[in-house]
């Protein structure tokens, strides 16, 4: 047992006990993001037509293994959605440069079609993208994931 210094009394705890890791709640906080979004995309499956339905057969599966992966803390689900939010990164700017070139008349654009409110939501889905993306990259979150994975 250790000493304290300020008390000159023995510690409570061994020194070669080794305390419980921390879990890292924005990690929990992304993997329910996407087991929302499966449930999102289930409900508007249910009444769909078959097209939607057909988006929906591949959406849903992905997203609850996104969902299940996070909570887990399953080193290969990270590295899935760094590569997809990458990509997602590469449409988001091609839409950024479509409906600002609708805003600028380079485009011409359908009457049902609103440029401006789809470039603020092509930006907000980027930005929520691109903090997912650095949040998974920070060193504690990838020890996270490798420790997991190794134990």
């Amino acid at each position: 047992m250790m000493g304290n210094p300020r008390y000159g009394t023995a510690s409570l705890r061994p020194a070669n006990v080794v305390s419980p890791r921390r879990r890292i709640w924005g990690i929990d906080l992304i993997g329910a993001f996407w087991g929302g979004s499966a449930m999102l995309a289930a409900w508007s499956c249910l009444g769909g037509s078959s097209a939607e339905r057909a988006f929906g057969i591949i959406v849903i599966p992905l997203c609850l293994v996104l969902s299940v992966g996070m909570f887990w803390h399953v080193r290969l689900v990270r590295i899935l959605l760094l590569i997809l939010l990458g990509l997602d990164f590469v449409m988001d700017g091609l839409f950024a440069i479509y409906f600002s070139g609708m805003l600028a008349g380079t485009i011409e654009a359908s009457p049902l079609d609103n440029p401006k409110t789809e470039l603020l939501a092509t930006l907000a889905r980027a930005g929520i993208a691109l903090a997912m993306f650095f949040y998974l990259r920070r060193g504690e979150v990838k020890q996270a994931f490798q420790r997991f994975s190794a134990g």
